[in-house]
């Protein structure tokens, strides 16, 4: 739009706006264009837009500039700005669309990683309606918020797809295709219900009738991941149960992405354990093995074997190299964890393969004492694996990742070495996550 100037005169001690049918004309004709103009990408809206708020800007200057009496000339130029303002809103609509059109189709791109967690399902998971969250697109989730949401919902659907096969039997098929549509179990039980009411019911015999509810106590041991599942299934199944003791410790919160330079990186032994050849105790920790990591650089190590209490396994001797000798005069599992969590202060933890092996040790080591021991953690096997496929490793564990990494590993199975070669390992995996944010953006 070509701009035309407001002229202004004073006419009888009145301020008159002399050009203001020309005005109304130019600015009705020229923002015809902008209300069917379709926009292909945000700079060309940012552009429209700038042009329109510098014109509704020079109107807005020259109501200031005025002096009474200026009725007249103010509802005039008030008349102007409302014709650039529909023209604004639809401009900043379509930006704001352009946008999150951007910001959704980056966030899938990130969601296309968990494609091997998801298995034969993750066509149907992440083309489903209810995947992508509409407050993931908004200003106040940054990269890092959504990209730990993706994450999140993934774990989720997992959870909740296992639950599904579990117990769906010969309904699976139908809760899988409801499952699609919410990506949510919520009302399932119900669900199921009204399934079963459609289809033709046999006559109920005498037996069925003469059934006698009784109940179970179970003690079921498991992490918190674990439980939250056994409980969904027993939703799915219809059974009423009660929960009449919670020995789970406070779980650990899991950090999805690694971006953090200062941790804490370790790793444990134990001593396995295999019933009564073996005092019929569950396994405990052996030695624990930790870098402090402060800002990329090793600032402390910690390395302190312990007693468990019970008889190690020969063949976890021969593994790590640590024998019932050589704990025979260690301190205790209690005393060593006392020692370890004032090592690690608040720092995040990192470790491979924690969340399902180290953290459950820690975790009834700190119950026993009553510590509080929940910083966050950060797992580099479960990160490790979304690279699996386009790096075409064979697997993920720690020593074949130290091999492709060229990372010096020379004591594998001992927890200081592990924990060491854990930390390189880590920031070679943050150095894998900005590139495939960096090739994302490119394309």
């Amino acid at each position: 739009m070509h701009e035309i100037v407001p002229v202004i005169k004073k006419e009888n001690d009145v301020f008159v706006l002399e050009n203001y049918d020309l005005l109304k004309t130019w600015l009705s004709e020229g923002c015809s264009e902008y209300l069917h103009k379709e926009y292909k990408d945000i700079d060309e809206a940012l552009k429209d837009k700038e042009v329109l708020d510098g014109i509704k800007k020079s109107l807005k200057d020259v109501q200031k500039q005025i002096k009474e009496p200026y009725d007249d000339v103010e509802k005039k130029l008030d008349d102007l700005i409302k014709i650039l303002q529909e023209p604004l809103t639809r401009i900043t609509k379509l930006k704001q669309e352009l946008e999150y059109k951007q910001k959704a189709e980056k966030i899938m791109d990130y969601a296309r990683i968990f494609v091997p967690d998801l298995g034969a399902y993750a066509e149907k998971i992440l083309s489903s309606g209810s995947f992508l969250e509409h407050q993931w697109l908004t200003a106040k989730f940054s990269e890092k918020k959504w990209r730990d949401a993706v994450g999140d919902k993934i774990s989720s659907i997992i959870k909740d797809l296992n639950t599904i096969n579990n117990v769906g039997g010969k309904d699976v098929n139908a809760l899988l295709a409801r499952y699609y549509e919410t990506l949510s179990l919520d009302n399932t039980e119900e669900y199921l219900k009204n399934l079963n009411e459609t289809r033709p019911q046999q006559l109920e015999t005498r037996e069925e009738e003469d059934k006698v509810v009784g109940y179970k106590i179970l003690k079921i041991y498991g992490t918190h991941s674990q439980m939250s599942q056994v409980l969904d299934e027993l939703d799915l199944l219809g059974l009423d149960y009660e929960e009449i003791e919670d020995g789970m410790p406070k779980e650990f919160e899991e950090i999805k992405t690694p971006d953090m330079d200062s941790f804490i990186a370790f790793d444990i032994e134990t001593s396995g354990s295999e019933g009564a050849a073996y005092n019929g105790l569950p396994s405990d920790i052996t030695e624990i093995g930790a870098v402090k990591v402060i800002d990329g650089h090793i600032t402390e190590t910690f390395s302190e074997l312990c007693n468990p209490g019970r008889k190690i396994l020969p063949r976890i001797e021969r593994l790590t190299g640590i024998t019932n000798e050589m704990v025979a005069d260690k301190p205790s599992v209690n005393e060593v964890i006392k020692q370890f969590k004032e090592f690690c202060g608040d720092l995040p933890l990192v470790g491979h393969n924690i969340r399902s092996m180290d953290l459950r040790y820690i975790s009834a080591a700190v119950k026993r004492n009553g510590i509080d021991f929940s910083n966050k953690y950060f797992d580099t096997y479960l990160y490790a694996k979304k690279f699996k496929e386009s790096k075409d490793w064979d697997n993920v564990k720690l020593e074949y990742l130290a091999g492709q990494y060229g990372i010096r590993d020379d004591s594998h199975h001992r927890a200081y070495n592990d924990a060491q070669v854990n930390a390189a390992v880590y920031f070679k995996l943050k150095e894998e996550d900005r590139s495939c944010i960096r090739q994302i953006s490119t394309n």
